[in-house]
C-alpha cells in the first residue's frame, strides 16, 4: 500500500481497486471451486481471466511509484499464468502420461524455481543492503 502511486488523478481508485483485486481473486477462486468442483477447464479459465485482468490493470494504470515494483508485480502475474497453462497439461488434454510427468512436470518445477529464485534473491539483497 505504501508504494502505490497516489499522485495521479486516478489515485483514489488505485487505493481501492488494487487491494480489492486480491480479495476478489480469492473470493472468485473459492466460488469457482465450490460451484464447479468437477469442471477443471472452467476453474482454469476463470483464474486465467483474473490474472490477465490484473496484468492489464497493472500495465494500463501503473499503480506503483517505481518501475521495479511494477515489473515485479507483472512478473508475478505472468508466472501465475505460466503455472495455470502448465496445469492444463496435467489434465486429460495430454493423453500421454509420460509427457505429462516428464516434460510438463519438469517445466512446472522450472517455472517455480525461477519464481522462488527471483524472490529469494530480492529478499536477501534487501536484507543485506
Amino acid at each position: 500500500m505504501a508504494d502505490l502511486n497516489l499522485t495521479k488523478s486516478e489515485a483514489k481508485w488505485t487505493i481501492i481497486i488494487f487491494p480489492l483485486s486480491f480479495m476478489l481473486r480469492r473470493l472468485t477462486l473459492c466460488l469457482v471451486i465450490i460451484f464447479w468442483p468437477e469442471f477443471l477447464w472452467g476453474q482454469l479459465a476463470i483464474m486465467m481471466l483474473t490474472s490477465q485482468g490484473l496484468i492489464m490493470y497493472i500495465l494500463w494504470f501503473r499503480p506503483f511509484e517505481s518501475k521495479f515494483l511494477l515489473g515485479i508485480e507483472t512478473f508475478n502475474e505472468i508466472t501465475n499464468l505460466f503455472t495455470l497453462y502448465l496445469m492444463m497439461a496435467f489434465s486429460d488434454a495430454e493423453p500421454n502420461v509420460e509427457t505429462r510427468n516428464s516434460f510438463y512436470g519438469n517445466s512446472f518445477i522450472a517455472v517455480l524455481i525461477v519464481y522462488l529464485t527471483v524472490h529469494l534473491s530480492l529478499m536477501i539483497l534487501d536484507v543485506c543492503s
